[in-house]
């Protein structure tokens, strides 16, 4: 069996130790370069052992032959059996180079990697050592995002108070992907984290509204909601606040959707999560939602002369909706010129 075919064969078995002794027994490739390029296989392998692969699988039809030991083919891909990352080992003069290429995961796919494939080198002074280091540090960071998640997420459901959630934001805060956008992550335990984070980071933003809400409320309740005009007044004047709460009628904490779960003092974040948080925790939010909301909309529907048939169930306008204070100013606008 030649070198060559030995060093594939090792590669394929992801066996290091043998792959050293064979290089550097080997007179072809030069024993200082050796251990750079085992080192950086070491990282290489780290990443797909983590993603449950245990062998790589000699891809034929990649390379247009059935054996490794064509002795015109330099150029040998082979496929992760879990992960389906693609490893192409080129041999070229004294020179042997490993191309990870993860899966792009489609056109809308999160990598793995800083650009779309990373070079492992046999050459001494290669400029691909910030690519090994973000493998270190990316597996850093799963194993970070595991533990944050067993901290808040459990086998059991985990009824959670905004101490707990908000602390464990703060804490984490430094672990979230800026750019996240729900693609395919292909660590679950990052697409888990990051899912999670997001969800709740609205419920924070929400309590973060709380001392808004209860001024909202407070002059909600000296308002003389049957004089049209005082209550326009009241809606223009917390409009801006009532938009910032608008999603929240997406959430579990609609209680017109979920009054059933509602009544138990505590609500599901997501399916996918067994965590519950207390709805008391939102109880001037969601007072404000209660004093707003239906007025707001009643009063847009008759400034703006929009048609019942053209408002969903869920409150959402056509694209020409206009805010209340525009309306308003159109409605005064016309009554001034007219």
């Amino acid at each position: 069996m030649t070198s060559k075919v030995t060093i594939l064969k090792y590669i394929s078995t992801m066996d290091l130790q043998k792959l050293s002794m064979v290089l550097d027994e080997n007179p072809a490739y030069q024993k200082d370069n050796n251990k750079i390029l085992v080192d950086k296989l070491l990282n290489m392998f780290s990443l797909l052992q983590f993603c449950g692969d245990t062998k790589l699988i000699y891809v034929p039809e990649k390379n247009g032959v059935d054996e490794f030991v064509n002795p015109n083919c330099n150029r040998f891909t082979f496929l992760s059996n879990k992960s389906d990352s693609y490893i192409t080992v080129t041999f070229k003069e004294n020179e042997i180079t490993v191309t990870n290429l993860y899966d792009d995961f489609g056109s809308y796919g999160y990598s793995l990697k800083p650009s779309y494939f990373k070079r492992f080198s046999l050459r001494k002074n290669s400029d691909q050592d910030k690519a090994i280091n973000f493998s270190i540090s990316y597996l850093i960071k799963v194993e970070k995002c595991k533990a944050a998640l067993n901290e808040i997420c459990g086998d059991e459901t985990n009824c959670l108070h905004k101490a707990d959630y908000v602390d464990w934001l703060n804490k984490h805060e430094y672990l979230k992907d800026e750019n996240f956008r729900f693609l395919f992550y292909p660590f679950p335990q990052l697409e888990s984290f990051n899912n999670l984070f997001f969800i709740l980071s609205q419920y924070k933003f929400y309590i973060e509204l709380t001392a808004e809400c209860i001024q909202a409320n407070k002059e909600y309740s000296v308002t003389d909601i049957s004089n049209e005009d005082a209550l326009i007044e009241w809606l223009i004047k917390f409009e801006k606040l009532g938009n910032s709460l608008d999603a929240i009628k997406e959430t579990p904490l609609n209680i017109y959707d979920n009054e059933e779960e509602f009544e138990t003092g505590f609500v599901t974040v997501h399916d996918g999560f067994n965590i519950k948080i207390s709805t008391a925790d939102f109880n001037n939010v969601l007072e404000f939602f209660d004093n707003f909301f239906t007025p707001y909309f009643n009063m847009c529907e008759k400034y703006g002369e929009v048609d019942n048939t053209e408002i969903n169930e869920d409150f959402v306008f056509p694209v020409e909706y206009k805010s209340l204070s525009d309306l308003v100013k159109e409605r005064k606008l016309k009554g001034s010129t007219g």
